[in-house]
């Protein structure tokens, strides 16, 4: 893989394009004064709506979770003024920007009383909300019972658009229905994508090498992995016990270690088949196996991984392990880290795969309940808000977030390129966790259960079933 080098906000114009067209302002970032002022750049797609498109000062309203109690992932779409925060007045600036576009009033509510009280309120008739964030599951959950709108019904959403996620959106749909769509408006698929931070100061002392180099040359694959981890961990107090007065290779919660690998490794615990149709065949599937087989190689073989429950950042921030397995909403909780560390997406099985691929471990979907009668404001306005969340929104995210407050390197924010292009939805991590992710890989890991036949063909019934019925729901939709 060839590793470019850009000014960071070209590498953000990377990342949400590929190509240069139309002339569009963009945020650019001042760290030193932490403020943006414009700038003007290229980019490849404007948006496309009538430009007399007005909706005469109508109020769109959405619902979404209260921040104060979803603290894993960041659910607000609307602030009520600037601050001086980067991320909040960016979100203040593109709604305002999109009040103006439409003549629309945008009010948000945040909430945590919700799916029981949300259902309610949409079977009684209550049209309050043009649009409500819920858990993927839940949303799921919704669409099925007919609740909700198909995101396709919206006149002026196109879904084509750069501003909306193509791989996550693709895995979303049931038999080519598409009830809902992550779009750059939406931030908790950023926050929810899993990366590896590795600490500097184990890397430089346990002579590692530079693991940047090692990514950008597409050499970051399983065995390497393996080789760094095993060089690392070390017995430290000489008890010839590994505790956590020791260090390892890799600190993480059981649940999150093998999805993350198998995502990296470019496999998925449900497909989809060429009619849209989510399939589970692991019990045929030796390419997944082979992948299962090697993660417990290179942790529990290895006795790389340090197999711990409760939170694993204190343990990575004092010098325990090499790598530390986060999300991107929590790299947040690193900022006081005395060490230097580095942002790496998961490495590739081998070096046969083209691509690194990271796992985005669910989010907030839109809903457009059965009860909206504003369609084409709702089109209009999520359209506009994607595009909008583009230009300004996911930049200051990317690069104050990101960049500015918590990682320490340029090279880190070069790997955002990366791991961003290659987030992956899969659905037995996703829609249908409870079954398979949390049902069956996490005790299958925790407790180093290698009986993957039996395992898979324990929870076949079940999880065949319950893809059935989710499918039958949608065919029966109109």
């Amino acid at each position: 893989m060839k590793r470019t080098t850009m000014a960071t906000l070209l590498l953000i114009i990377a990342l949400l394009s590929s190509s240069c067209g139309t002339t569009e302002n963009q945020a650019e970032v001042d760290d030193s004064a932490g403020t943006t002022s414009e700038k003007t750049i290229d980019t490849a797609e404007s948006l496309d709506l009538p430009s007399d498109l007005s909706f005469d000062g109508a109020e769109f309203t959405f619902l979404t979770r209260d921040p104060k109690k979803m603290t894993w992932v960041y659910p607000q779409l609307d602030v009520e003024s600037s601050t001086g925060d980067v991320l909040n007045d960016a979100i203040y600036t593109r709604n305002r920007r999109v009040e103006d576009l439409l003549k629309v009033r945008i009010h948000g509510v945040e909430d945590d009383s919700y799916e029981a009280a949300v259902k309610n309120m949409i079977l009684a008739g209550d049209g309050t909300y043009d649009i409500i964030q819920l858990n993927d599951r839940d949303g799921l959950a919704f669409a099925q019972e007919g609740l909700v709108y198909s995101i396709n019904d919206l006149k002026y959403v196109d879904l084509d658009k750069p501003w909306w996620s193509q791989t996550l959106n693709s895995a979303l749909s049931i038999g080519n229905k598409q009830y809902f769509a992550y779009g750059d408006y939406n931030l908790t698929t950023y926050d929810y994508t899993h990366v590896l931070v590795f600490n500097k100061d184990v890397a430089e002392k346990y002579s590692v090498g530079n693991i940047y180099d090692t990514v950008f040359g597409g050499k970051w694959t399983f065995d390497t992995y393996s080789g760094f981890a095993k060089k690392t961990t070390h017995d430290l107090n000489g008890d010839s016990k590994m505790g956590k007065d020791d260090i390892y290779g890799l600190i993480s919660q059981p649940k999150h270690v093998l999805p993350c690998f198998w995502i990296g490794a470019g496999v998925e615990s449900v497909s989809k088949n060429p009619d849209d149709i989510p399939v589970f065949d692991l019990d045929k599937n030796d390419k997944f196996r082979e992948v299962i087989e090697k993660i417990f190689g290179i942790t529990w073989d290895d006795g790389t991984w340090y197999n711990i429950n409760d939170t694993t950042t204190e343990l990575f921030q004092s010098g325990h392990s090499l790598f530390m397995d986060t999300s991107f909403n929590l790299v947040s909780n690193l900022r006081d880290m005395d060490s230097d560390f580095g942002i790496i997406p998961y490495p590739k099985f081998d070096e046969s795969q083209t691509d690194y691929y990271s796992r985005v471990e669910g989010g907030l979907v839109s809903i457009i309940p059965k009860t909206n009668e504003k369609l084409d404001m709702t089109g209009a306005v999520l359209e506009a808000l994607s595009y909008e969340s583009r230009q300004t929104v996911i930049p200051a995210y990317y690069e104050i977030a990101l960049k500015g407050k918590y990682a320490r390197d340029p090279e880190s924010v070069e790997m955002l390129d990366l791991i961003f292009a290659g987030r992956i939805y899969d659905l037995g991590d996703t829609y249908w966790c409870t079954i398979l992710r949390d049902g069956i890989f996490q005790n299958m890991f925790k407790k180093n259960n290698r009986d993957y036949a039996s395992v898979v063909a324990g929870v076949k019934p079940k999880i065949e079933s319950e893809i059935e019925k989710t499918v039958d729901a949608f065919a029966a939709l109109k």
